[in-house]
């Protein structure tokens, strides 16, 4: 677990379930209740110390500023320090699935030809050199997007959840339209919020 200051609550970093400061001590405060019969948690009913303030004072867990997405790090480091203040990490190498080898031919060969119905022969090089980088060199920074544009059904969102399944579902975010269509600024400032860019 990690308490996020700037939003109150606190995250579970492996599943990321969050719970309010309240609710942190209602689901926990049970593990630190005393068996003793005679104790003042026996008679009260509460333990001697919330659990909130006994995981972040006495067995001093992580507390950060906000939360960022940096596949840069690898995810080696769940939690780093940028201009003073510290984040927590939310790209996940753990979650991008191991390649099954005894599928991995078949599979390649029916997204190519997905990657190419969808596109076109004109487009299907650079989609596909596209989506390697993306695989390939997670973190590594990609100053253009391939928009798709199409009518309903033509496998543009099957060739995203292709994409998502092979970085990782936590690994991978849809953009509002509303950001592609708004001036530069605002589309930029977007692009630093979330992909710590």
């Amino acid at each position: 677990w990690v308490y996020i200051t700037t939003r109150n609550v606190m995250r579970n970093t492996v599943n990321g379930t969050e719970l309010t400061p309240e609710a942190f001590n209602r689901t926990y405060a049970e593990k630190l209740m005393s068996d003793a019969p005679d104790s003042d948690s026996a008679a009260t009913g509460r333990p001697p110390i919330p659990p909130m303030d006994y995981m972040l004072n006495v067995l001093k867990w992580k507390r950060v500023d906000g939360t960022t997405y940096d596949p840069r790090k690898n995810g080696e480091e769940p939690y780093f320090e940028m201009e003073g203040q510290w984040f927590l990490n939310e790209y996940r190498i753990s979650t991008v699935p191991l390649v099954d080898m005894a599928r991995a031919a078949a599979a390649g060969r029916t997204f190519m030809l997905a990657v190419l119905a969808t596109v076109g022969p004109e487009h299907f090089k650079l989609i596909m050199d596209f989506f390697a980088h993306i695989v390939q060199r997670p973190g590594r920074l990609i100053r253009w997007m391939p928009l798709v544009q199409s009518g309903q059904g033509s496998g543009k969102n099957m060739l995203c959840k292709c994409v998502g399944a092979a970085i990782g579902q936590s690994n991978f975010k849809t953009v509002n339209a509303k950001y592609v269509v708004k001036d530069f600024n605002a589309c930029e400032k977007f692009m630093r919020e979330q992909c710590f860019i």
